[in-house]
């Protein structure tokens, strides 16, 4: 009886591993282009779109996971870019504060020590560019995944664990 009852205790202690790691999409960042000369006449190069996501453990530290990242990226009318990245251990070294206009690229992933967030390039867009909407997932293996349909503007959503495994 003492064993059952020390069994139902550590189970209620310890939450599942799936119940522990949250998500939080905290927007997007745009990192402005340049304009670029190119023999006569100036050319701009358009603005990059980071998404900014939060991982935290029980204790609403930050975390680190490593998994893949999709993102199906539209117009209300046409879709216009498909996105998969794989977030790796080094993804979590290069720093978000270093990203600048002549930096920046679609195809990186940067940690911002200070909020705790990662960004993730996603395109590059003409200045001003469209109204947009993205599907999103991320997927850790083991632990489960998280999916966001139809985000808008400001490309937000609260911290919640995976929705399946």
């Amino acid at each position: 009886m003492l064993i059952a009852w020390a069994c139902l205790l550590a189970a209620q202690a310890a939450p599942p591993k799936a119940e522990v790691l949250t998500a939080e999409l905290r927007g997007l960042m745009v990192v402005e282009g340049l304009n670029v000369k190119n023999f006569n006449k100036t050319e701009y190069t358009g603005d990059t779109l980071f998404l900014k996501i939060a991982f935290r453990d029980a204790e609403g530290k930050a975390a680190k996971p490593i998994g893949v990242f999709n993102a199906a990226i539209a117009t209300p009318t046409e879709r216009l870019a498909a996105v998969s990245r794989t977030v790796k251990k080094e993804s979590w070294k290069a720093e978000a504060g270093k990203i600048a206009p002549a930096t920046a690229s679609p195809d990186l992933i940067a940690f911002d020590e200070k909020t705790g967030e990662l960004w993730i390039g996603l395109v590059k867009i003409p200045a001003g560019g469209a109204e947009l909407r993205f599907d999103v997932s991320f997927r850790i293996s083991g632990l489960g995944a998280w999916e966001w349909k139809k985000l808008s503007p400001p490309f937000e959503a609260a911290a919640r664990p995976p929705d399946k495994k």
